[in-house]
């Protein structure tokens, strides 16, 4: 579901994540630009794209979009970007936004982590271990928002599990949420990105009624 997001910010530009070089052949890391500058979490205003490869294929990404970066080595193929933006239009961090992005707590921010070698389970056997564990039945739930199944369980933790049905298969996510203690409430969605590919993001709760927009945008 990512995947679609991902194409769609692509097909409208606001996000330029493209796929490289995807191909069977081994690339030498002399073949990968520089990317020192994305080694650390420091953020950036620059534009520049940065290259970060992931088993045969490298993804390019504009640094003011690039929260960190971890490059694969020749001991471990593990490799990782996160970028962090503002919703609703996933802006990249700029001189006029850059106060919003630095604020404690959520608010409009909205972060992801792209991990190569990483496989989130599917999202209908998560909630079936999250039912389990709460003793609860896939009818326990009740409707809210725009058609979000809510199961709510003190025996959980995050005390929230939210589904809904879209196009491209069940969205699962889970919201913690002010009365159990958590003083920014955030949103979870943990899915498979492609290959080998696994995404876990995050948002503020009051975009919780728009998960699906995001997930699907």
């Amino acid at each position: 579901m990512v995947r679609l997001f991902i194409r769609s910010i692509l097909t409208v530009g606001f996000f330029s994540l493209s796929l490289v070089g995807a191909s069977s052949e081994t690339l030498e890391s002399s073949e990968i630009s520089p990317v020192e500058r994305a080694l650390h979490p420091e953020t950036s205003l620059s534009s520049e794209l940065i290259e970060v490869k992931f088993g045969s294929s490298i993804y390019r990404v504009p640094r003011n979009y690039l929260a960190g970066v971890t490059q694969p080595n020749a001991k471990n193929e593990y490799a990782a970007f996160s970028i962090f933006v503002l919703l609703p239009d996933f802006a990249p961090r700029t001189a006029e936004n850059a106060a919003e992005l630095d604020k404690i707590g959520w608010h409009d921010q909205f972060r992801a982590l792209f991990e190569y070698g990483r496989h989130p389970r599917p999202p209908e056997e998560v909630l079936e271990f999250y039912l389990k564990t709460a003793g609860m039945s896939k009818d326990s739930y009740r409707l809210v928002g725009s058609g979000y199944k809510l199961y709510e369980s003190e025996r959980t933790v995050p005390h929230e599990i939210y589904t809904k049905e879209t196009p491209n298969g069940l969205l699962f996510f889970t919201c913690g949420n002010a009365k159990y203690g958590t003083p920014s409430p955030s949103c979870t969605v943990n899915e498979a990105f492609g290959d080998n590919v696994g995404v876990i993001y995050h948002f503020s709760r009051k975009y919780m009624n728009e998960a699906a927009d995001i997930d699907l945008i």
